[in-house]
């Protein structure tokens, strides 16, 4: 407990003693900035915290940084209330190029100016510049929705008022005009509208009234072929329809937007069963009385819970009942001890750490590996990572912390660092400290391996990762340039007229395969996003998915460079 706390003092002195605020001001293009100057021990991450500024802003003033500072540097900082020309942006997962316009309001033409030939050439990762002040278009999204974590942009369908958009989106009606500077008189087919999308640290989140919501959950929704019992599915899915604008309900309600696309599929492949869908809640006091329900006794396939105590008891009573479990979201191993009902469909983080330990011990044989030890939470995954990469050869494996990072930093040239964390200070702060090395004279070249989690860490940007040649691994592969998610994205636009998310590509493919799987008796493992291969680790229990991916950020664009499906 005492280092901890010495840690915590080490870190806050570094940020108050190396990042002190300039007075120092200059003007560019007519626009006064702060010019500061780098201190010893500073990074682009310390000082954009110390401004209150963001590191895309930066890097944007400062084209010359590729995410790193050194020692004398003069850098650039935007004022607060003075209006930049343009700043830095990730396009984010399933964002278009007409989506972007719509959230930012901005032209065609003055995007294009900016980013010529990005009409075609945009995708996940890129980072591209945007006319206008990035603050005031932060400042305008938060007094509109103080806890909305993206806006997406949703096209009006026939017959759809704007109180029946709030609904399907979870998104107060007030909130929803006020964003678009509309009323509900004034919504017609084809329109356009911004829509928030609530994150997962949503808070306060207010409660409606059942009689508002217009659901089909807890009803049978029969297919137009021949019902046969044996081969029922129950739905058992947190969509927390008395819950405005919670984030797993979002969740809920695109998974099995996608697993319509596929239950239409099945009825023409000759599926005869009924479906049943029941909204489940977060917690067990709405569970229990609806797996009590004669129609899930009938089933013999539960797709859901997503995670949580509402799995563990819905696993207690599929393996009491002997009806097989599907977790679609969440890999954890948990409870697929001493279950043989229980499918994964997802790959848990202790498999895809032993997956990477093979994909790394491959692509970096002639190069030295470097294993950062992380903290006890994650003490789990590095293990798994460390035993089955012993188990491989003789290679050796440095085993570090990070206070060693600058002496095994002089091992060789290649070094491949492995930072299985899954913790946001302590990943940002390894990280930020391989980014000081890779900037000195002569510094080695690195590959560095995080977790899928760093994907949401702000605090390392596109251009660290860049630098640092970062990559991660997963159980999925949401490639929008693939040709089977075009055809998806075309039959999900055609059905909902609306863009097609990593969530709904699930939900298709976790339906296609396990339906086809565990009722039609046929085999299928390629999925959309998906490279199911089921394996029961140990005998009597579950199976769980072990398909891997592992994806790298090249150019500013994640993309896939290996699997290990073995």
């Amino acid at each position: 407990m005492i280092k901890y706390f010495l840690f915590v003092f080490v870190i806050c002195f570094a940020f108050i003693g190396y990042s002190q605020k300039t007075t120092e001001t200059v003007e560019r293009g007519g626009k006064k900035y702060y010019l500061h100057t780098v201190q010893q021990g500073a990074t682009l991450f310390s000082i954009c915290k110390e401004y209150e500024v963001s590191v895309d802003e930066v890097s944007s003033l400062n084209p010359q940084l590729n995410g790193l500072v050194k020692v004398g540097q003069k850098v650039l900082i935007p004022i607060i209330g003075e209006s930049a020309k343009t700043f830095s942006y990730t396009v984010k997962e399933g964002e278009t190029f007409f989506g972007i316009l719509k959230k930012f309001n901005l032209k065609e033409e003055d995007v294009l100016k900016l980013n010529p030939g990005l009409l075609k050439n945009l995708s996940f990762g890129q980072i591209i510049q945007l006319p206008g002040d990035y603050m005031k278009y932060r400042n305008e999204v938060n007094q509109v929705s103080k806890q909305a974590d993206t806006v997406i942009v949703h096209e009006v369908l026939e017959h759809e008022t704007l109180y029946s958009i709030a609904k399907r989106f979870m998104v107060p009606v007030e909130e929803l005009g006020k964003l678009n500077n509309i009323s509900s008189n004034q919504i017609k087919p084809g329109m356009s509208l911004k829509v928030p999308i609530y994150g997962k640290e949503a808070k306060d989140v207010a409660i409606r009234s059942l009689k508002e919501v217009d659901t089909k959950i807890d009803t049978v929704i029969p297919l137009e072929t021949k019902t046969n019992q044996s081969k029922n599915i129950a739905f058992l899915l947190p969509f927390n329809s008395d819950k405005q604008g919670d984030p797993t309900g979002a969740i809920a309600t695109e998974f099995y937007m996608g697993a319509q696309l596929a239950l239409d599929s099945l009825a023409n492949l000759g599926y005869e069963g009924s479906v049943f869908v029941h909204d489940i809640g977060n917690d067990t006091t709405d569970l229990i009385p609806i797996i009590k329900k004669e129609d899930l006794l009938n089933s013999a396939l539960f797709i859901g819970p997503f995670s949580g105590e509402n799995l563990e008891k819905t696993a207690d009573f599929c393996l009491k009942n002997q009806i097989k479990l599907v977790s679609p979201i969440v890999g954890t191993t948990t409870y697929l001890k001493n279950n043989p009902f229980v499918l994964n469909a997802t790959t848990s983080d202790i498999t895809l750490a032993k997956k990477l330990a093979k994909y790394i011990y491959q692509k970096h044989i002639n190069d030295q590996v470097i294993l950062v030890k992380v903290g006890q939470k994650d003490n789990e995954l590095y293990q798994a990572f460390r035993t089955v990469f012993m188990k491989l050869g003789t290679k050796k494996i440095y085993e570090v912390n990070e206070k060693e990072l600058n002496v095994i930093s002089k091992k060789g040239k290649n070094l491949a660092f492995v930072v299985l964390s899954r913790d946001r200070v302590l990943s940002t702060s390894i990280a930020n400290s391989l980014a000081n090395i890779v900037s000195k004279p002569s510094s080695p070249n690195v590959s560095l391996y995080g977790t899928k989690d760093w994907l949401n860490y702000d605090d390392i940007s596109a251009e660290m990762k860049n630098k640092l040649h970062f990559h991660y691994c997963a159980s999925v592969n949401f490639d929008a340039s693939d040709e089977e998610v075009k055809k998806l994205k075309k039959l999900y636009r055609k059905k909902y007229n609306t863009q097609l998310t990593k969530y709904a590509a699930q939900g298709f493919d976790v339906t296609m395969f396990f339906v086809l799987e565990n009722i039609m008796n046929e085999k299928s493992k390629q999925g959309v996003i998906n490279h199911f291969k089921l394996i029961e680790n140990i005998e009597g229990s579950g199976k769980e998915n072990t398909a891997c991916y592992i994806f790298s950020q090249d150019d500013f664009k994640v993309v896939k460079v290996g699997e290990v499906n073995e």
